[in-house]
């Protein structure tokens, strides 16, 4: 194994500097001469069969190597992407540093697909993706998972008429389309259901999200480290929202705790469920409301459901 440690504070302020002359801070974050050495010193002694970059910190190192050993690229959800959508999501002058660093991202994933016998990426979003700044770039999908035993059913308790809403939601938009999707499905719900609840869970919400608490039968929880606690507790999960980027992580780790899902097409997007076998899919506020109250009602239907989700997901997307 050859490794190297980076000081954070050194490293840090390297980073800022090499950003101002034109550099990419992730990678130079992570950039180590000394390692950098020992690499070129082993392929002469010793050459590598493959190289498998993990990770765009990691380029540099990938490209400096024998262009003759073949590469590997594990492009993940590409890091770029997340910076330049991270960029139009902010105001001057942050929304320019973000966009920097997601352009000369961009530049080096763009020289390493050149390079590479093969690309990974983690969801059919991520290929349209890679496809638009690399569309000669051959590359195959390898899902994103979830931790199956980390996500389980084993604690689950007596649920409530309770249904936990595992959309991510990280931005005013987010909120603004989860404010529209709960004021026209929650009335119809809690019609019929009147100790109906509906649970937001966000990991890094927005402040905006408290808005949504305006809403009769809507409880908002977050900031939130561990879902798996509101997961435990809910009868159903619900994915109402798109996924702005890769798969959407909530879907899986619901499904992998047993909890019986409803999501959207786009929700289901790049996860190759059976629709009405391992969770249910529905477009439209009536046919979402319908399924709401029908699963809330049947606890035999939400165990045969849950059960199969969770045997899709050790079948498919468990690490």
């Amino acid at each position: 194994i050859e490794f190297a440690v980076v000081p954070r504070g050194w490293k840090t302020l390297s980073s800022a500097v090499r950003l101002a002359t034109g550099e990419s801070c992730t990678m130079a974050y992570h950039r180590s001469e000394a390692l950098s050495a020992r690499l070129r010193d082993r392929m002469r002694i010793a050459p590598y069969d493959l190289v498998h970059v993990s990770s765009s910190s990691m380029i540099r190192y990938a490209l400096e190597l024998d262009p003759t050993v073949p590469v590997v690229m594990d492009f993940g959800d590409i890091d770029s992407e997340w910076w330049l959508r991270q960029a139009g999501l902010r105001s001057f002058p942050g929304a320019n540093f973000y966009r920097t660093e997601g352009l000369r991202l961009r530049l080096a994933e763009t020289a390493v697909a050149r390079r590479a016998a093969r690309c990974l990426v983690g969801s059919p979003q991520a290929t349209r993706v890679l496809a638009t700044f690399a569309p000669w770039a051959p590359a195959t999908v390898i899902p994103n998972g979830v931790d199956s035993d980390y996500f389980t059913p084993v604690l689950r308790h007596p649920s409530t008429a309770t249904a936990v809403c595992v959309s991510a939601i990280e931005t005013d938009e987010d909120v603004d389309a989860a404010d529209e999707f709960f004021r026209s499905v929650v009335p119809r719900v809690l019609a019929r259901i009147d100790d109906a609840r509906f649970v937001v869970v966000a990991k890094q919400p927005p402040p905006s999200i408290r808005r949504l608490e305006q809403i009769a039968g809507v409880v908002v929880a977050g900031p939130v480290a561990d879902v798996r606690p509101f997961l435990h507790r809910a009868a159903i999960a619900i994915a109402p929202l798109a996924p702005t980027h890769g798969l959407q992580a909530g879907v899986l780790e619901a499904m992998a705790s047993g909890v019986p899902v409803i999501t959207t097409s786009q929700g289901i997007e790049g996860i190759p469920a059976t629709r009405g076998r391992h969770l249910h899919v529905e477009d439209g506020t009536p046919g979402f409301s319908q399924r709401v109250m029908e699963l809330l009602e049947d606890p035999t239907l939400r165990a045969e459901i849950g059960a199969q989700g969770r045997s899709f997901v050790q079948a498919h997307h468990s690490w």
